[in-house]
């Protein structure tokens, strides 16, 4: 499409994502293949745009430090309401019957996600603590309910499937902390689940991979942990329910760094202006 534009004289923007980000796939194939089908993807997507933008400062060092660009840094942002609505937290206790200390998931059921991750961290912390995991998002739920049941904690998972927005901001403030349990750079490019839960004003733990580690600083505005590592992830998902000060102290700085949609709208026409008219 953008080499199209290109001919017709029109000048083109295009948002990178993931650059370079499968050499850390789990399946051998797309781990020795995809990084050179990315690679050329990468470099066509540079020769046919005029402004290069990225979401993830990952994706910004990437196209710097490999490609030699300079790709303008716009991140996604919120919903207003995400950071006016009232509290829900007490109406998703009670339509969901849960009362003690619960983390949230929010995302598709992917075993690139680290669902299975999540679920034996559980198994690990719930022998000390009281904690649920509750998971929101779409996918098959089938192993995963499996896996909690042989583990013995099945009471301690529970699926919502895919929800309104009103019931996931009620998931996000009734919750100890947002759980991201990612396994692979791929995956998350740019969590926008992250931004979502620090507009609530709520921690995060996460793997760090991908964008997470460059959005997310330890201890400053939420807790990184290693991909693939259960105990790490049980470990901190403990400290967040022992410690219910330093979860308000890293959503509050979290939430110091969330933008809306309405600005970055704002920045993205301020950006295209800089470069002229006529852009597909």
């Amino acid at each position: 499409m953008n080499e199209k534009a290109k001919k017709l004289g029109a000048k083109a923007a295009i948002h990178f994502m993931a650059v370079d980000a499968l050499d850390d796939h789990p399946n051998p194939l797309v781990r020795s293949l995809g990084p050179l089908y990315g690679r050329q993807a990468a470099l066509r997507a540079i020769r046919s745009s005029d402004v290069k933008l990225v979401k993830s400062l990952r994706d910004k060092e990437v196209l710097k430090s490999r490609y030699g660009i300079d790709a303008a840094y716009v991140p996604d942002g919120v919903d207003e309401r995400l950071l006016t609505a009232p509290n829900k937290a007490e109406e998703f206790r009670s339509r969901h019957n849960i009362d003690g200390p619960f983390v949230v998931y929010v995302g598709r059921l992917h075993r690139l996600k680290g669902i299975d991750v999540l679920i034996k961290a559980i198994s690990m912390a719930a022998g000390e603590e009281p904690i649920t995991a509750v998971i929101i998002g779409p996918g098959d739920q089938r192993p995963y309910r499996e896996l909690a049941d042989r583990l013995g904690v099945g009471r301690n998972v529970a699926f919502t499937g895919f929800v309104s927005e009103e019931v996931k901001i009620g998931a996000l403030d009734a919750s100890t902390a947002l759980v991201l349990p990612s396994v692979s750079n791929y995956v998350e490019a740019f969590s926008l689940a992250i931004t979502e839960v620090w507009a609530r004003g709520k921690p995060v733990a996460a793997s760090a991979v991908g964008e997470v580690p460059y959005g997310v600083r330890h201890m400053v505005n939420g807790l990184l942990v290693p991909p693939g590592n259960p105990k790490a992830l049980a470990d901190a998902m403990l400290q967040l329910v022992r410690d219910r000060k330093l979860g308000e102290r890293l959503g509050a700085e979290g939430r110091e760094g969330v933008t809306t949609r309405g600005k970055v709208i704002e920045e993205l026409l301020k950006l295209y202006a800089s470069y002229g008219s006529g852009y597909s």
